[in-house]
């Protein structure tokens, strides 16, 4: 499978902004619902694996770095892989994760990375 870049583009106030710097964690909140669901969308397509639906979740934000002379940065996005098999009524989840870099100027936020995975077929 050929492996794809994965971009951002989403307006984000500047006040918004200002609560991401004191809690990055708040970016996943104040993105719009459909950046989330692109993500997810983005997530399923590079999987190889399709039994299961599985579904990208608990997204959660860490290593934030921010150079407001440049306005760029980085962060790494966790998230599981849930998987529901619903003719044994089994479940199960992984963990993973993208590095994304990003900018904001104008408010706008804008990111991109590329999903690894690292599952062996």
């Amino acid at each position: 499978m050929d492996k794809q870049d994965f971009n951002w583009d989403s307006p984000l106030s500047a006040a918004a902004w200002q609560q991401v710097l004191a809690d990055p964690q708040q970016l996943i909140q104040l993105l719009p619902e459909s950046a989330i669901q692109h993500f997810k969308g983005y997530i399923f397509e590079q999987l190889t694996d399709k039994d299961g639906s599985p579904q990208a979740a608990d997204l959660r934000i860490s290593q934030f770095t921010f150079d407001p002379q440049t306005e760029t940065g980085k962060f790494r996005l966790h998230f599981q892989i849930d998987r529901h098999f619903c003719c044994s009524d089994f479940s199960s989840c992984a963990n993973d994760y993208i590095d994304l870099r990003f900018s904001y100027s104008q408010d706008r936020f804008l990111a991109h990375g590329s999903y690894f995975n690292w599952t062996v077929n």
